[in-house]
């Protein structure tokens, strides 16, 4: 298995040393897998979903442009994309 340097803030180092019984590379490999599945969700978009976000935006389907739908759909994925991404600026 890879191994992967991090480096961490010292106080947040005292804190993690005050529990020794958790298994911190457990942690940071479950963090890093879970970001992973959300990025990588994040480029497929489900067609309920999508009706359901163009509804919410008080658009009827029947009249919407091509246009418009990529419009939204994009916006849709930047919205997304902030919430889920943890390393704003």
């Amino acid at each position: 298995m890879p191994n992967l340097t991090i480096a961490i803030p010292k106080k947040l180092h005292s804190k993690m040393r005050k529990h020794r019984e958790v298994k911190w590379s457990e942690v940071i490999r479950r963090a890093i897998s879970d970001h992973l599945r959300i990025v990588e969700e994040s480029g497929s978009v489900n067609i309920e979903e999508l009706r359901e976000f163009i509804l919410g935006a008080g658009e009827s389907i029947d009249e919407i442009s091509v246009e418009r739908a990529i419009e939204q759909y994009r916006k849709m994925g930047e919205l997304e994309w902030k919430r889920t991404s943890m390393t704003r600026a």
